[in-house]
């Protein structure tokens, strides 16, 4: 007998509904990378706490839509060809503007800190091996006790050293990469949805597969290499992303 359900039950929106947009989710923002096996049939329901029956319901729409592949005997594939996601450029000054104001308003607690391969998909923008090692830092930033943004950081293992969990506990990350003369210049970003998986959802005190906002960023220095790749997950009724558009641009 499965465990509890991970996902409340609400009108109109079936258990495997909520898993499959789940899984979809981690398919599109890159976190199950094209050519990667899916866990099993029996770990994901595990993982969710749902019968088999339940997670081949989930799947199977994947399948329908391409994104995933089923090798008989072996197990679902992410499919190669996936969609593409819009980058958008950041200019400097509104970097600098955007984390002078997240430092000044909100407080950061530190999660999760190490040294690890990063996932494929992070290893290509920065162009590195598989096995390459990278800082990796989990933080929840805080607005009057209230958890609103959680950011997964992947720095080069040279620039991760340079300072400790203690370190980042105390001070902003823009401020200790300034401190060690690491210049941002620009960056990439794309802005999307996400869906609250489990651990997600605890941090920032929603539901599981509550939808969130969505941004991954690439920081880069003044010559264009990326020195920091960032993911930022927050409630759409906390946060909003804003942005100025002139008239040639309608």
């Amino acid at each position: 007998m499965p465990k509890p359900a991970l996902f409340p039950r609400s009108p109109g929106s079936a258990l495997h509904r909520q898993i499959y947009l789940l899984v979809r989710d981690l398919i599109i923002s890159g976190r199950y990378t094209p050519g990667q096996l899916l866990p099993s049939e029996a770990v994901l329901a595990e993982t969710y706490g749902v019968s088999r029956v339940t997670i081949r319901a989930a799947l199977a729409p994947l399948g329908a839509e391409g994104l995933i592949v089923k090798r008989q005997g072996i197990g679902n594939f992410v499919a190669d060809d996936l969609p593409d996601v819009r980058v958008l450029p950041a200019q400097v000054g509104d970097l600098q503007a955007h984390m002078k104001l997240m430092r000044e308003t909100t407080t950061a607690r530190v999660l999760e800190f190490g040294y690890e391969a990063a996932p494929p998909a992070v290893q290509a923008i920065f162009g590195t091996r598989i096995d390459t090692i990278y800082q990796r830092a989990v933080r929840v930033r805080s607005l009057r006790g209230k958890p609103i943004l959680y950011l997964v950081t992947f720095l080069p293992e040279s620039i991760g050293r340079l300072f400790s969990r203690a370190d980042l506990q105390k001070s902003a990350m823009s401020t200790l990469l300034a401190r060690h003369k690491v210049r941002i210049a620009s960056a990439r970003q794309s802005i999307g949805a996400i869906l609250a998986d489990p651990k997600v959802a605890a941090a920032l005190q929603v539901e599981v597969g509550a939808a969130l906002l969505h941004v991954r960023r690439v920081h880069l220095d003044a010559r264009g290499v990326p020195v920091e790749h960032v993911e930022m997950m927050a409630s759409p009724t906390q946060i909003s992303v804003q942005s100025e558009i002139g008239p040639t641009e309608l």
